[in-house]
């Protein structure tokens, strides 16, 4: 997984390399194997659009990601889940 930043926004740009996922080290120092057909850019057979993933993620509770760094307190205004790309609305 990278962050994808040409915005600077920070965002979950990511790559399933073995077996359908790829380790996703966190900001606590842990590390953990993370499967997200939505949010893959390399997947066979996974929704994507052009190139690109099919979804663009900065907050995801359930996964226990977020890229900002105040959450849960305050979002900055960014939203909360998996939002989808126009191309795989």
């Amino acid at each position: 997984m990278t962050l994808e930043g040409s915005d600077f926004i920070n965002k979950i740009r990511y790559r399933a390399l073995y077996k359908d996922g790829s380790n996703i080290a966190f900001a606590d120092g842990h590390a953990k194997f993370f499967v997200s057909k939505e949010l893959d850019s390399a997947g066979k057979g996974y929704p994507r659009c052009n190139n690109g993933p099919s979804h663009t993620c900065y907050i995801w509770p359930e996964r226990n990601i977020w890229m900002v760094p105040n959450y849960p307190e305050s979002t900055l205004g960014y939203p909360v889940g998996l939002i989808p790309n126009s191309c795989a609305r």
